[in-house]
């Protein structure tokens, strides 16, 4: 096997446990982590209290760990993009730039979901997991009909 090809192979092992990971920290957080009341300062923007380091960040803890996950899927996933670039096959590169799209979608949504929990904001993380996670499917049945 071309060694591109099994860097990639094993890069999408790596982004499904990665993103399966993230997904059930996901839902750990949605269920049981009771976010802070939003607070206004002085320029009227909201924020949380609660997320300053020390003793107060302890029960925030899987929540840095979702962010914490959420760059490695983002830098995995460009590392993706470069591999097909490298390998140099249509298919992988556009399964490989839209995945890297819906993590920056999921990555957006996380954001914008601590500062107003609002709903869609979940919905679009759990959309955007989801066919990244295909994606990744498809990108290794790419693979094995190159390798083929």
């Amino acid at each position: 096997m071309d060694q591109k090809i099994e860097y990639a192979y094993y890069g999408s092992l790596i982004m499904v446990s990665l993103l399966a990971i993230q997904f059930l920290l996901g839902i750990y957080i949605n269920l049981y982590v009771a976010f802070p009341p939003v607070f206004s300062n002085s320029f009227g923007m909201g924020f949380r209290t609660g997320f300053g380091m020390g003793i107060g960040m302890m029960p925030y803890f899987s929540i840095v760990m979702h962010i914490t996950l959420a760059f490695l899927i983002l830098f995995a996933s460009f590392i993706m993009l470069f591999l097909s670039l490298r390998i140099n096959n249509k298919n992988l590169i556009i399964e490989s730039f839209v995945s890297f799209f819906f993590v920056l979608i999921a990555g957006l949504s996380g954001f914008l979901f601590l500062f107003n929990e609002n709903n869609i904001y979940s919905f679009m993380m759990a959309v955007s997991f989801v066919l990244v996670f295909l994606l990744q499917f498809m990108y290794v049945f790419e693979l094995s009909k190159i390798k083929s």
